[in-house]
């Protein structure tokens, strides 16, 4: 038993940023292009990993400009969760709001986007929690602090919670 390590039994996870930027009553959206990434075909918030020396409010900012040229620095951070995969790692999704009167964006490689209408996203494919989320977002208080989402599945689906 010696080499067996103390941390063998621990949950591990990839920090990534997980934004919507609003205008008005629209909300940009990033069509995913390649079909080796999770969410390929779907409509997404922006965002992506934590890079090694980043915190996530750096790491929301640097991928909001990558993905959409836009530079959106009153970002407010609403959620913080930890989605299970059935493999480890994991992933902590920090969850981020910020709004832009600017609609001009730049082309992405990382797929299409697209501002779009909140009464209308039901009309397109989204990733499985983007409603919930949005909603969530949408309903928060302005002096909320972030809060904690648990994510959990049952046998109506996919179930996402704020944690009291």
């Amino acid at each position: 038993m010696a080499n067996q390590s103390p941390f063998n039994n621990r949950y591990q996870v990839i920090p990534r940023t997980l934004i919507f930027i609003f205008n008005k009553s629209e909300v940009l959206l990033i069509k995913q292009n390649s079909n080796k990434k999770i969410g390929f075909g779907k409509w997404n918030g922006v965002g992506g990993h934590i890079e090694n020396g980043e915190d996530p409010f750096f790491a929301a900012r640097r991928e909001i400009r990558e993905e959409t040229g836009l530079a959106i620095n009153d970002l407010v951070l609403k959620f913080i969760t930890i989605i299970p995969e059935s493999n480890d790692p994991g992933i902590c999704l920090f969850i981020f709001s910020g709004n832009s009167k600017v609609r001009a964006i730049m082309d992405s490689p990382e797929g299409q986007l697209a501002w779009m209408n909140l009464d209308q996203l039901n009309n397109y494919p989204l990733m499985l929690d983007l409603s919930r989320i949005l909603e969530l977002i949408i309903s928060q208080s302005p002096k909320s602090g972030p809060q904690i989402l648990s994510y959990s599945i049952d046998i109506k689906g996919l179930k996402i919670d704020i944690v009291d």
